[in-house]
């Protein structure tokens, strides 16, 4: 009987000294990691900015590691470069608090942006597309001014556009309205 209660208020007292004289920490909340954005597509070289949110630790450095390309800065929020060559990476941010939780970010370098289609409208005179849209069939919906004769007769000083493209770039309808002023 005495050995138990001895043995128990030895290892009571050897856990309360060690963590007065030495400071032992208690073991981390529920820390988590949230990394922003989670997936980008990037071409060689160009910059993308990463931020990480750590919650349940008051404790939030990070420490950062990607499979390839450059990391710049350090702290909750990095510069990831691009490598010069093209294929799938990963970043990762490592809580300090608990290193058993990280937040990882997908990366995919392509060598090239391949559009679907380009086409060019244009008049001699000056003409601005200030919005643009896609509909829920993928149409493509194109909004601005002009003060040539785009997609119709100029009309006045200024005319505005509207223009609906399918999916693979062939023009549906466009019009073109103004005043004779």
């Amino acid at each position: 009987m005495f050995s138990r209660w001895f043995t128990t208020l030895t290892s009571t007292l050897l856990l309360v000294t060690l963590t007065a004289c030495c400071k032992i920490a208690p073991p981390p909340n529920d820390v988590a990691l949230t990394l922003s954005p989670t997936a980008v597509t990037l071409t060689p070289a160009q910059e993308q900015d990463f931020v990480v949110t750590v919650t349940g630790s008051s404790d939030t450095t990070v420490t950062w590691h990607a499979t390839g390309g450059t990391i710049t800065g350090s702290g909750n929020t990095i510069t990831y470069t691009a490598p010069a060559t093209a294929g799938a990476f990963e970043l990762t941010a490592t809580s300090v608090a608990d290193a058993t939780k990280t937040a990882t970010a997908a990366i995919t370098v392509v060598t090239q942006l391949d559009p679907s289609w380009a086409y060019q409208y244009g008049t001699s005179a000056l003409d601005v597309i200030t919005a643009v849209a896609t509909d829920a069939a993928d149409n493509v919906l194109v909004a601005g001014g002009t003060t040539g004769s785009l997609f119709g007769p100029h009309q006045g000083a200024g005319d505005a556009f509207v223009a609906k493209m399918a999916p693979d770039g062939s023009p549906i309808w466009a019009h073109q309205h103004g005043t004779s002023s």
